[in-house]
């Protein structure tokens, strides 16, 4: 519904993008390219140096279907540890 808002209040003029990330990688699993189309509920790209999956509810890596959102290995924003 968001998109819908947005481009129909502000057509093409401005970039809108979902993103997904979390603090614990300290990054974003997916986000914007300012290069790419915008598709509603899609995700336009991973985030640089990310070995980023989806995998189901069996830890299996798939695609185009739904599932956790994976970095599957460090990457060089990543923290080492957390400060008590």
């Amino acid at each position: 519904a968001n998109f819908h808002f947005v481009k129909s209040s502000l057509g093409g003029t401005v970039q809108y993008v979902s993103m997904s990330g979390g603090s614990d990688i300290n990054s974003c699993f997916a986000l914007g390219c300012p290069i790419k189309k915008v598709v509603v509920e899609q995700l336009q790209c991973i985030g640089l140096g990310e070995d980023v999956s989806v995998f189901n509810e069996l830890g299996e890596d798939v695609r185009e279907e739904t599932g956790e959102l994976v970095c599957k290995n460090a990457i060089p924003a990543m923290p080492l540890c957390f400060w008590e």
